[in-house]
């Protein structure tokens, strides 16, 4: 990865310096405290106040249905919000995962492994379609540069995992191994 430094002023501005006078770096005076108490995190190119909001936001979020599983906390009288709390009840047992397998997804299998060649694909194309079982995505929606036109976008599905805050800790290498069978 090739480095860049900023300079500013007098004084390198991709280093914090909390000693910074606003007449000598008025970016550095600004920002040091704030640069040095947040560092961009690894595997990350940049990081700002939404990105904080967001981090903390998720690990209260975690704490609090943690909470609500193991009955420390009372579950609020909202509408459907038992039914999340039992979403991550049924999605942080891993022994029940483990054991139940592809069970789950075996008709999936079952039909996608069936088709032989396009043909197959063409005459279930719309069940394909409505179950999301495709590893493509498309969209018509109108052309930009004639209007009077429509274009059919293809892109990839979503990919299996979120960004790293999620699996870059211990349970990693338990995710990719179910992945990957």
């Amino acid at each position: 990865m090739t480095k860049f430094n900023i300079r500013g002023g007098f004084g390198d501005s991709s280093k914090p310096d909390v000693n910074a006078r606003e007449q000598d770096n008025l970016y550095l005076a600004v920002n040091s405290k704030w640069l040095k108490d947040n560092p961009v995190p690894a595997g990350e190119s940049s990081i700002n106040g939404f990105d904080i909001a967001e981090q903390q936001t998720r690990k209260h979020l975690l704490k609090d249905f943690s909470a609500f599983v193991a009955g420390k906390k009372p579950v609020p009288q909202v509408k459907n919000f038992n039914k999340a709390v039992e979403f991550y009840r049924v999605a942080e047992d891993e022994e029940k995962r483990a054991a139940d397998g592809a069970a789950s997804i075996k008709e999936d299998l079952t039909f996608l492994t069936g088709f032989n060649d396009l043909a197959d694909v063409n005459k279930n194309l719309a069940n394909l379609l409505l179950a999301d079982n495709l590893p493509f995505k498309f969209e018509v929606e109108p052309d930009f540069k004639d209007a009077q036109l429509n274009i059919v976008t293809f892109y990839r599905q979503n990919l299996i995992l979120s960004d790293t805050s999620y699996y870059g800790n211990e349970k990693t290498a338990n995710l990719l191994d179910v992945w990957q069978k």
